[in-house]
């Protein structure tokens, strides 16, 4: 909400946007929302939903290798516990699961 404000109070210009900015945006468009939507889709339909939901409690692990590898973060004591209890999650749903199918 802040960020339309934004504009109005400072202006932004799109002529300084270059092409390679508005591919940027329309790759983001269309791989990281559209692809992201029609993958998390196709994973609902194939695997169910509890089993997708899943996937979206990975994406803190992944966001934290992510900046341990390429943007040179330190992996804390905060970020370790965090990976602990996602993990602990998963594998308690995991649990669960099976035991419900028996």
């Amino acid at each position: 909400a802040l960020i339309p404000l934004s504009l109005l109070a400072v202006g932004f210009d799109l002529a300084a946007v270059t092409s390679l900015g508005y591919g940027a945006l329309v790759y983001a468009a269309l791989v990281g929302t559209f692809g992201g939507t029609m993958l998390a889709f196709y994973n609902i339909k194939r695997f169910g939903a509890t089993a997708s939901s899943m996937t979206a409690y990975v994406v803190p692990i992944v966001a934290n290798i992510g900046g341990i590898l390429f943007l040179d973060e330190i992996f804390t004591r905060g970020m370790l516990a965090g990976t602990g209890l996602i993990v602990l999650g998963i594998y308690i749903i995991n649990r669960r699961q099976r035991v419900v199918r028996r």
